[in-house]
This record gives C-alpha cells, structure tokens and sequence, in this order.
C-alpha cells in the first residue's frame, strides 16, 4: 500500500492600473501669455444599437387618422355623468324638428311661428313672446241719443263730428297698418211736424241717413225710401278699403254726421295688417334669446367639464411620453388588425350580472371560440418590431 500527497499554493496578484487625463484651462493664476479654448457644449447623447432579424414578411399599412377614435373616446369619457349636456347646435330646423340639409346656421330671417317653440323647448329658452298675429281689428262706438220723448220733434238735422267718445279717434296699433273698415248702424229718422191742426198724417218724413269718414274714405248710411210720420228705423252697414294716400299707420281721425236722425249708434271697425318691420324685430327678439340661452347652456357644459378635468387632476399638458408613445402603439395596431379584416372590437368573454349584485364571469365557452383568432394575431406578428411614419395629410 502506497500514499501519496501532494500540496500545491497558487499565489495570484492583480494590478489594477487606472489612467486619467486632465485637460483643465487654469485661467485663476498668472500666466505670461493668453490662454485659450473652445468649449462645446453636448445637448443630447444617443446610443445607437443594431440588431440583425432572419429573413421576415414585411406589411406595410397606410391608416388614415389613427387618432381619431383616440380623440372621440377622450372628448366622450369627459361628458358621462355631468348634469349638463352639451346643447345641440344652433342650426335651421324644420317644422317636424328635423335638421334642414346642410346643415345651415341659424339666423333670425329662419325663425317664424312654425318652429319658433322647437327653439324654445329645445335650449329652454325663457321670456319668448309669441309672434304677432298677422291680422287683428280695432273697434268703435259712437252714439247720439234723442234729446227727449217726442219722436216728432221738428229736428231736421243732427250733426256729431268726432264724438265725445270718439275725439281721440281709431289708434292704429304700432307695427300695424289699417287695411279695411266697416260700419254698422242702427237708429231711427226724424218725422217732419204736421201743419194741420186736425193731425193728420198728410206729410211725409225725411229719409234719415248717417254719413261715416275714416281718414280720407267715407260712406253714407240710410233707410233707403221715404217713410211716414211713423217711426223708421234706419240700418245699414257700409265697407271702405282705404286708399294708398290715406293714413293707414298711427291716428286715424273719424267724422260721423247724421241728417235727419233721432238717434243712433254706430259700431266701427278697422282690420289691421302686420307691417314687415314688427316680425323682423320679433325675429331679432327671439332670435336673441335663443342665441343667449344656447350660448348659457354651452358655457355650463364646458365648465362643469373644466372643473371635472381639476377634480380629476388632469393637467393641460396631457399624458408623459412614455404613455404617449405606448398609446400611439397600441392605436396603431389596432388599426392594422381592423385593416387585416379583424375589425377590433374587443372581445365579450365577460358575462355582467345586470342588476350589478353579483360580480363578473368568464364565459368559458366564448373564450375558448375566440382564443385561437386572439393567439394568432398576437404571435404572428412581432408588434414590438413595429416602426411607422406620420405623414402630413
């Protein structure tokens, strides 16, 4: 039997050498000559790497504003849930509520009575007067009552020029022009006096007759025929149209004068026209307080939306870069995978209980029909190689 040991130690030095290199410009000390230098001053510093792939199949996709959805889903997220809506816009409006094609902006020339109260409802619009009617009609009365009992008094003529009840005259009213007038008269003649002792009926009595001026047009009023020492009763109606030259706005002065009547009352009535200049200005009315109950709606909305973005802290610079750079990314591919014919919608594997008491599940069957569509886009094709190019158009 033979034992041998062997005893090795192995000594191992390690020198580390480190060279620096100062390059300094003293300019603190005195020197003889001038000291000089050129500084540069570096404002960024890349690392380039490159990397060799195998052979790949190559796409190359042209999406056309792949913001878009992006920008509607942030503009909508903003308005769930606030108490004020944004208001529709302040377009033209048929008279079923429906948009004219267009669609046009709204001006006071499109407001009218068939669809004034949609614009009211529509912006809550308060203090809108109704439209002026298109037509309307002032009245008049005028009377002269017997001066006693006696129906046959010897009064031949009885005469009333701007009545008492009447000196004033017919009032237009403003934004409203006369267009036709009509008189109604009823009263009784007077009898011419017998010149006999024994009072007989021998003589016949005037025909009694009223005779009606409205501004420049007139029109007489009478029985008709002669009539007896009986009573008579005098009716008639007459219709004037003033003339271009009359007065139609305004005062219009009125004249009766009655021949050979007791008594009458006489019943004036004028038809009246809207002017043009009174529907503009209601249309300008109107018109402006739709436009300030919409505009009062639209700065509600934007200011419960700012202060939401506060509440939220959502700062006015946005998002950081890298979560910019990952959402552009993500916005892409799925542009890309709608363009490969996969429009991306998401997937409905999540079954939600719709009285909200129970939690979420997984519909299992759902899942494993959708799993294979989900697992080839993902892994046959290297999303995270993807470079891209925005163009200006």
């Amino acid at each position: 039997m033979e034992e041998t040991v062997r005893e090795t130690r192995t000594l191992r030095m390690l020198t580390r050498v480190q060279e620096t290199n100062k390059h300094t410009i003293d300019n603190q000390t005195n020197h003889d000559h001038h000291l000089t230098g050129i500084y540069r001053w570096v404002d960024k510093v890349q690392r380039c790497q490159i990397f060799k792939y195998p052979h790949r199949l190559l796409f190359e996709f042209e999406v056309p504003e792949p913001a878009a959805l992006y920008r509607w889903i942030k503009s909508k997220g903003l308005d769930t849930g606030l108490r004020t809506q944004e208001p529709p816009p302040l377009i033209v409006l048929m008279n079923d509520g429906t948009p004219v094609a267009g669609p046009q902006e709204l001006t006071p020339a499109d407001i009218h009575q068939g669809n004034y109260q949609q614009y009211v409802s529509r912006y809550h619009v308060l203090g809108v007067e109704p439209p002026p009617p298109n037509t309307i009609s002032i009245f008049e009365n005028l009377e002269i009552k017997a001066t006693d009992s006696d129906t046959v008094e010897d009064k031949t003529q009885y005469e009333v020029l701007n009545d008492t009840s009447s000196t004033a005259g017919l009032q237009v009213p403003a934004g409203y022009k006369a267009t036709r007038w009509t008189a109604t008269l009823i009263g009784h003649s007077v009898l011419a006096k017998d010149a006999f002792a024994d009072a007989s009926n021998d003589l016949v009595g005037h025909v009694g007759s009223v005779t009606v001026v409205v501004g420049t047009t007139s029109a007489v009023l009478s029985s008709g025929d002669n009539v007896d020492r009986t009573s008579v009763v005098l009716e008639g109606v007459g219709v004037q149209t003033p003339s271009p030259s009359a007065p139609l706005t305004g005062r219009i002065p009125v004249g009766v004068r009655g021949e050979f009547t007791k008594s009458f009352e006489l019943n004036i009535a004028v038809d009246c026209a809207l002017l043009p200049e009174k529907l503009e200005l209601w249309q300008f009315k109107t018109y402006e307080a739709i436009a300030t109950a919409y505009f009062a709606l639209k700065q509600q909305h934007e200011e419960e939306r700012a202060a939401r973005q506060i509440q939220a802290g959502v700062e006015m610079g946005g998002d950081s870069p890298t979560q910019n750079s990952e959402t552009v990314r993500e916005e892409l591919k799925r542009t890309v995978i709608a363009m490969l014919g996969s429009q991306f919608e998401g997937t409905s594997a999540m079954v939600y209980d719709p009285s909200d008491d129970q939690p979420p599940t997984v519909d299992l069957a759902y899942t494993l029909a959708t799993a294979p569509e989900i697992q080839f886009l993902e892994q046959a094709f290297e999303w995270e190689n993807m470079t891209f190019v925005l163009y200006p158009y």
